[in-house]
C-alpha cells in the first residue's frame, strides 16, 4: 500500500462509510475505497461483538479484531491512510460503539444475547 493515490480527499465521508452512514453502495466513492471500508467495518463488528466471548472460536475472531484495530498493524493504517481518516478516529468510535451498533453495522438483525465471560 503506502501512499494514498493523489486527489482522493474523501476523509468525511470515509468515517460514515465505515460506520454506515454512507452507503455501501455510494457510486462517488471509487470501489476500492468501499472495500476498505468494509475491510474496517468487518474488524470493528468482530470485535465489537466478540471481543471476550465466552466461546472460544468467537473469542479468538475478537482477540484478533481487537489486534489488527489497536496494535500499529500496517494494514490497517495503510488502509486508513488511503481512507485519508486518522486511526484514532476509527479507533475512538469503535470504543464507543455498542453491541446494538455493531449489529445494525454488519446489516444483520439477530436476536443473540451477548456472551461475554
Amino acid at each position: 500500500m503506502g501512499r494514498r493515490p493523489s486527489g482522493l480527499h474523501y476523509q468525511s465521508q470515509s468515517l460514515d462509510l465505515i460506520l454506515g452512514s454512507v452507503s455501501a453502495a455510494t457510486t462517488d466513492v471509487p470501489w476500492f475505497l468501499r472495500l476498505y471500508a468494509q475491510v474496517i467495518r468487518r474488524a470493528v463488528v468482530d470485535y465489537v461483538l466478540y471481543y471476550g466471548h465466552r466461546i472460544e472460536k468467537l473469542g479468538q475472531i475478537g482477540d484478533e479484531a481487537y489486534d489488527w484495530l489497536f496494535s500499529e498493524n500496517k494494514d490497517f493504517l495503510d488502509i486508513c491512510l488511503y481512507l485519508d481518516i486518522e486511526p484514532y478516529a476509527v479507533r475512538e468510535q469503535t470504543l464507543g460503539m455498542s453491541e446494538e451498533d455493531a449489529r445494525a453495522l454488519r446489516g444483520l438483525d439477530f436476536d443473540d444475547e451477548p456472551q461475554r465471560m
